[in-house]
């Protein structure tokens, strides 16, 4: 009487409980306090990577590197601003879009248009940092490159 299909839900359930912990201490930090905490941070960045991944990368590369008429995020030229603020800025809401704060270019509001939480925002700006070499646990980022071509194993999902 076995099957998957029972057990599955339970699975989920528990598991979101578990992200459930991370995503709410994460929602009540700020950048600097998930920085310092290792565990919190590398919860984001493997999360970070994922939405990345999702959300991102069909723009901005796999690897951020970009492609034609999107800009490279894994450089030192930040075409809006390079710190954790106005990186979070840009994913909140976007380039060329309608928000009062946005800026001019073809990013979508994926914090804006609620594509992705504040949460997934936070990390997601992490994991955009890592990719030009900023402060982050190396050890985490390489946990959560798996959705990247030369990554072998599959992050959790925040």
């Amino acid at each position: 009487g076995y099957s998957v299909y029972t057990e599955l839900p339970k699975e989920m359930a528990a598991a979101r409980a578990k992200q459930a912990v991370y995503l709410n201490r994460i929602e009540s930090s700020t950048f600097q306090q998930i920085m310092a905490d290792k565990a919190l941070l590398d919860f984001a960045v493997a999360g970070g990577r994922a939405a990345f991944a999702d959300n991102c990368a069909p723009c901005h590369g796999a690897g951020g590197a970009g492609a034609k008429g999107y800009p490279n995020l894994a450089d030192d030229d930040w075409l809006w601003g390079g710190t954790p603020d106005t990186i979070y800025t840009t994913i909140r809401y976007g380039i060329r879009a309608t928000a009062g704060e946005n800026r001019q270019s073809d990013m979508p509001r994926v914090g804006a248009d609620g594509i992705l939480t504040p949460a997934q925002i936070h990390n997601v700006a992490a994991d955009v940092l890592s990719l030009s070499g900023y402060r982050t646990d190396r050890t985490a980022a390489g946990r959560g490159a798996p959705r990247r071509p030369w990554a072998a194993s599959r992050p959790p999902s925040a």
